[in-house]
């Protein structure tokens, strides 16, 4: 597991397709008052991303599968944490 820092501005990439395999995911939003937005995002700039796939409320967590068919992007409006654990398929 990871914590990653979010900063507000800009979407961080969270899970590389061209690094991983397909795996399955844990995410967690560490903070009480923001919301973290989980998608797709080919700029990786300030914009909206170009698709949402699922939204974190504050101490809210999700596990999921992912294919590793494209990249995952986290947005959020101010700075907070979100925690990561990546379990790749065998």
């Amino acid at each position: 597991f990871k914590r990653l820092d979010l900063d507000g501005t800009n979407t961080k990439l969270i899970l590389d397709a061209s690094a991983l395999a397909a795996s399955y995911v844990w995410l967690y939003n560490t903070d009480g008052s923001q919301t973290i937005t989980i998608g797709e995002d080919a700029a990786e700039a300030a914009e909206a991303m170009d698709s949402t796939h699922l939204t974190l409320a504050p101490y809210e967590f999700a596990w999921l599968p992912w294919d590793s068919t494209v990249d995952l992007y986290a947005d959020t409006s101010s700075a907070c944490k979100l925690e990561i654990g990546i379990f790749e398929k065998s």
